[in-house]
């Protein structure tokens, strides 16, 4: 077996575990609901803003919008456990330059990437203290879908930008989400300040693989 097809095996053997990883957490929340013989505490909606604390990706400048976008449900279960499902959005992008030899002449070209990330995180979490406080920590983990549209410019350099040269999807990446916060507020409206970390595969390689982030939700 060559070195290659080492790679892929791995790669597929790495999914294939985290996916596994999932369905366990996943099973035991709604298993622990099950048991209990009671409905769904609460169900809540809202939106999230945030920011990323380190770059999103990892080559040339950095070009990124510096906001994240979306939205959750979050699902509470008996014994201070909940479900939380998101979808966030961010623009991500950078530029670097390269240098091409022609015959006995060498062209200095900008390589410019940009990609709208979309982000499906799957977590389960544990809440600190009673509801009716209006304060309440909490812990989670879980993980992550991600697939980012990528397009890709050329220019010469000290020349305008040419027309997209490529457009394309990344592959589905996969992570592993960990998060810390505080619920703030009454039973209809709350404030969570979050910070969220995730470790990615290697599906998109200019992108970062840990990313680091700060989100304030809104739920209602």
């Amino acid at each position: 077996m060559n070195h290659k097809n080492m790679q892929l095996e791995t790669c597929v053997l790495r999914q294939f575990a985290m996916k596994k990883h999932l369905t366990v957490v996943l099973f035991i929340l709604f298993g622990s609901y099950a048991a209990s013989g009671q409905s769904l505490q609460s169900i809540s909606a809202g939106v999230k803003v945030g920011v990323p604390l380190i770059d999103p990706t990892t080559g040339g400048s950095d070009e990124s919008q510096p906001y994240i976008l979306g939205g959750f449900l979050e699902f509470r279960l008996p014994a201070s456990f909940a479900i939380e499902a998101d979808l966030l959005y961010q623009r991500v992008g950078e530029s670097s330059t390269i240098y091409e030899s022609v015959g006995a002449f060498g062209v200095s070209m900008t390589q410019r990437l940009r990609g709208n990330d979309w982000q499906v995180p799957f977590l389960g979490k544990y809440y600190f203290g009673h509801r009716s406080t209006g304060f309440q920590p909490y812990i989670a983990t879980g993980w992550a879908l991600r697939i980012v549209g990528i397009d890709e410019t050329f220019a010469e350099t000290g020349s305008s930008p040419v027309p997209a040269n490529e457009s394309y999807r990344s592959g589905i990446g996969v992570g592993a989400v960990a998060a810390v916060s505080v619920r703030i507020g009454t039973q209809k409206l709350a404030l969570t300040p979050e910070f969220r970390y995730t470790r990615w595969g290697s599906s998109t390689s200019w992108l970062n693989q840990n990313e680091l982030s700060f989100l304030l939700g809104i739920s209602y």
